[in-house]
Parts: C-alpha cells; structure tokens; sequence
C-alpha cells in the first residue's frame, strides 16, 4: 500500500501524491466525509482554566487528575501548566531538608541537618517507605509531610515550613516526636500501661494518706497524772460546785505548767538559826 500526500483541492476534489511523485484525484463525496468525521476523536468539553487557576490548585497539594475532577477541565490542559509548580514543590521539599539543625555536633564535624537528623531517628526507629510531599496553605503558608511505616503502622508527620527564616514548626503529634533532640525512646506509639483500681490516685486530700497507730502513740506527750486524775474524777454536784472546779482548773493548770526548779526548804544548822531569830 503506497503512502499519499494531499498536495492541493482541484474543483471539489483532492490531489494527493505519492513519493514517487505521481499524482492522484480523490473526489470528496458524502462517504469520505462521513469516514473522515469517524477518524477525528472526540474533543472533551469544559471549562478553560487560566494557567493561574491551574496552578493555584497544583500548588496547594492537588495532582492534574484530581483538579480536572475538580473543575471538570481536561487533564491534558492541566498537565501543560503544572511543570513549573511541581518544581517548586519539589525545591521546597529540598529546602526544608538542608535546613540546619541547632543540637550541638560533635567536635570537628558540621550542624546536621534536619533531613540527616530524621532519616537517622527513621533507621533507629526501623521505619521504611519514607515519602516526602509539600504543598502550600492558605493560612499557615508552606507545609512539609512526611509519610513511613514503623512496626506495621503508617506514620504521617507534618511541619509548617518558613523558607525566608529556614524554620520549620511541627503540627501533630508524630513530627513533634521526630523533632525532638535526643533519643526516640518507646517508639512512635505510646505504651499503656494498666492502672489499679484499688488505689485512688486522683485524690489529693487528708482522706488519700493512712498513718501508723504506733508513730502516732509514740510522738504523743504522756498526761501528767494530776491531769489524768481531772480526767478520771467525775464532776461534783451540789451548791459547791463551781468552787470546787474552779479549785482543780487552778491546781490541773499549776500542774501542767513545767517551772523552774524552786529552792529546797532549810534544813538542819539553818532551821535552828531561825528558830533563834524568831525568840529574839
């Protein structure tokens, strides 16, 4: 089967040549046009998007496919804006990554770097599939995810991203984690530990704290005994009453009382000298 080259239109019809240079006429009836509409394919019908449009939606995190399921365009007019928005993306992922680190390295050696820093916590941690994305947000501006797998479980850390101050802030709870200097102890995961329900620690009260009977013997004071024959009498009754307890009161009360040491009574060689002074 020769090949044909439509050179020109000639009263109706078409003239096509061949490579080696003969000519031939195809008249141009209601059979050809039909067969020639069949051939073309279909053009999809939709809304034209600016390539502003466009790459507002690829710059916010969204692939060709899911903004022409979103507008209704066609994913080939997309995809001819995208390039230079991916490309940021990707030098923002870049960036966050060489971002320096402020844990103190070692004598001679260079500040790490935050990339270095978390693939090394990913190793130690036994992680894989490590899959970084970034996007930009209306309201926190420039973000960074990072997606792995450790022990069985998918992990999704998130930093909001500063490029002019090269700063990068954590947003949950598994870039907090990855963030933090020092050791990853325990894993991403928490471990739970049962709690007794014999004791209740949520009270903080007098009623939470138990004593030994026998400290409590010990510190206390033993009763004098002139106390603990007031304690042991039972009150008096009768018209002498109140002077008989006003009495004990004043005796229990000289007796609680600890004085210092009064002098003896005299006795002997000076018990004489003053009998002798009172006969005079």
């Amino acid at each position: 089967m020769q090949e044909l080259k439509v050179i020109g239109v000639e009263s109706g019809a078409l003239i096509a040549a061949s490579d080696d240079g003969a000519r031939f006429r195809i008249e141009v009836d209601e059979v050809l046009q039909s067969r020639i509409r069949q051939a073309v394919p279909e053009t999809r019908t939709g809304p034209k998007l600016s390539p502003r449009e466009v790459q507002a939606h690829i710059r916010s995190g969204l692939s060709a496919e899911e903004v022409a399921e979103l507008t209704g365009a066609s994913v080939d007019d997309i995809r001819r804006f995208e390039g230079p928005v991916i490309a940021e993306r990707e030098h923002m992922v870049t960036s966050a990554l060489a971002v320096p680190t402020h844990a103190e390295p070692a004598e001679g050696d260079e500040p790490m770097s935050f990339g270095s820093m978390v693939r090394e916590r990913l190793a130690g941690l036994g992680a894989h599939g490590e899959r970084w994305a970034s996007w930009k947000d209306e309201e926190r501006g420039w973000m960074v995810k990072l997606e792995f797998t450790a022990d069985g479980i998918d992990h999704d850390a998130r930093w909001s991203f500063e490029p002019r101050k090269q700063a990068l802030h954590p947003q949950n709870a598994d870039a907090t984690t990855l963030s933090k200097q020092g050791e990853v102890r325990g894993g991403m995961i928490p471990r739970l530990r049962a709690v007794s329900t014999s004791d209740d620690a949520s009270r903080f009260d007098s009623g939470a704290f138990t004593f030994d009977a026998t400290d409590s013997a010990d510190d206390d004071t033993a009763p004098q005994p002139e106390l603990a024959a007031a304690r042991s009498t039972p009150a008096p009754s009768g018209p002498g009453a109140s002077t008989t307890t006003a009495a004990s009161s004043a005796a229990v009360t000289r007796a609680a009382i600890k004085r210092a040491d009064e002098p003896a009574p005299p006795t002997g060689e000076t018990a004489d000298l003053l009998e002798a002074l009172r006969r005079r």
